[in-house]
């Protein structure tokens, strides 16, 4: 019977993980697509991509944070197999994203130039960046509903559809790109308006397969429960689900928010030291982003176990599932540090740079291949285990003491007032992946972190 459950908690583990992971690779592999295929086009034309892609990134953690705190929420309906408080959760997560969107869309329609003034005065670079905005934020709704689609789904133990939708969207834009961009096939030369339609038609794709499939699996689920859609959707959502999404979506958008920022000053950081170091750092980055993939997944997928554990009330289940994961983000850091180690050599020799900047990026690597066996714990265990079991205020406390009250000081410091050399600068903006470490360990195996989210109502 042990045995047995060993296996199926393994087996539920890396199903969900394998399919997170895989759609996170090709997530990041459609923006470096652009980019490479951009930078063929023309050097400003991929630079006002980059600079736009700064601001879609806020975006993009922005509706991510309105996704998770779905599945938190979501995820222990699940387990209490509540089926309407489950639907009811999306209908609150898309009230508040439209919101998001629309104030977002507002912001950068009305102040788009001074926005993208503050990261370059070229005005070549600062026409392309403003072709590509104006374009590109038509894409917000649609990527704001498949984003929140998409945790639902996740919060029903629901993956493959993620990677079916990020595998049809870098195809969709890839061969968009390839005719927009350059004009082939009869289409016209557009440069980076190509790119930027091609997105949005990708998005749109990916909306449309999302909301199809959902569609599917709810008249299926419909099949074994009494709950059915007209049942859900012509009554009123749960009373006070709309204030327990909005308590619990707080501490995330503040974490997301903080988080997007502190990444962008680090990079200021960088840049700012030498011309070499920001080079060396933009390929490091793009190696370490598609390994760190690995590690996202398996957060990802430990939340939505924790958050099911949580739901089903058995407290010595989810205390067993926290051990048992916190052992399987252990090992998976171990492989994840090993291969970003590995492959290193063999994918810097495809970058056609100066020998100075490819033996910097290959220190960057070995030290982040260090690094991640800290981060492949800390960061699935305190975004898997605690976020997902109902306390995202910690994680927004532990990050604004560790990242803005001493890793972004003691880096500017160490950057420009004592002139320390970049692997330094680079070991002390990654530290708090290390030390975070205690503070986790701690939380989970002796501190409180199991809130039950969810309401008593009849459906």
């Amino acid at each position: 019977m042990i045995q047995h459950q060993k296996t199926g908690f393994y087996h539920t583990f890396f199903k969900l993980s394998f399919f997170i992971i895989l759609q996170n690779v090709v997530t990041i592999s459609v923006n470096l697509l652009d980019n490479v295929m951009l930078a063929r086009f023309s050097e400003p034309a991929m630079a006002g991509s980059s600079i736009v892609n700064q601001i879609q990134f806020v975006y993009q953690q922005a509706i991510t944070a309105l996704a998770e705190a779905a599945v938190i929420i979501g995820s222990q309906y699940w387990g209490a197999k509540k089926e309407k408080q489950n639907r009811d959760i999306v209908r609150c997560a898309l009230r508040v994203g439209i919101v998001v969107c629309i104030v977002m869309f507002a912001v950068v329609s009305i102040f788009d130039r001074q926005i993208l003034s503050c990261f370059t005065k070229d005005t070549t670079i600062l026409s392309e960046a403003e072709k590509y905005l104006s374009i590109i934020r038509i894409t917000y709704i649609f990527s704001m509903i498949s984003t929140i689609l998409l945790g639902f789904l996740r919060s029903r133990e629901i993956v493959k559809i993620g990677f079916v939708v990020s595998v049809a969207a870098l195809l969709t834009n890839g061969f968009l790109n390839y005719l927009l961009i350059f004009g082939k096939a009869g289409f016209p030369q557009m440069g980076i308006r190509g790119a930027a339609i091609a997105t949005l038609i990708s998005r749109i794709v990916e909306l449309f397969i999302v909301v199809i499939y959902t569609i599917k699996k709810i008249h299926k689920s419909e099949n074994q429960s009494s709950v059915h859609t007209y049942d859900v959707y012509s009554n009123p959502i749960t009373p006070g689900l709309l204030n327990d999404y909005v308590k619990c979506l707080l501490p995330l958008m503040g974490t997301a928010v903080l988080w997007s920022l502190s990444s962008a000053l680090q990079t200021v950081i960088l840049g700012n030291m030498s011309s070499v170091a920001l080079s060396a750092n933009a390929v490091s980055s793009n190696l370490f982003l598609m390994v760190k993939a690995a590690a996202t997944g398996t957060a990802l997928a430990g939340g939505v176990m924790i958050g099911k554990a949580i739901g089903e009330g058995n407290e010595q289940a989810v205390k067993v599932t926290s051990k048992k994961l916190q052992i399987a983000f252990f090992l998976t850091a171990l492989v994840g540090a090993l291969a970003l180690y590995l492959i290193r050599i063999p994918v810097l020799r495809f970058y056609h740079i100066s020998p100075e900047t490819k033996h910097l990026a290959d220190q960057f690597l070995i030290l982040m291949s260090i690094i991640y066996i800290g981060m492949g714990y800390q960061m699935p265990a305190s975004e898997g285990i605690i976020k997902g079991g109902g306390s995202p205020s910690f994680i927004l406390v532990m990050n604004l003491i560790s990242i803005w009250g001493i890793v972004l000081p003691l880096s500017w410091y160490l950057a420009f007032e004592k002139q320390a050399a970049p692997i330094v600068v680079l070991a002390v903006l990654n530290s708090d992946q290390v030390f975070k470490c205690i503070p986790v360990f701690i939380k989970i195996n002796y501190g409180h972190w199991m809130k039950k989210l969810t309401r008593e109502e009849s459906i």
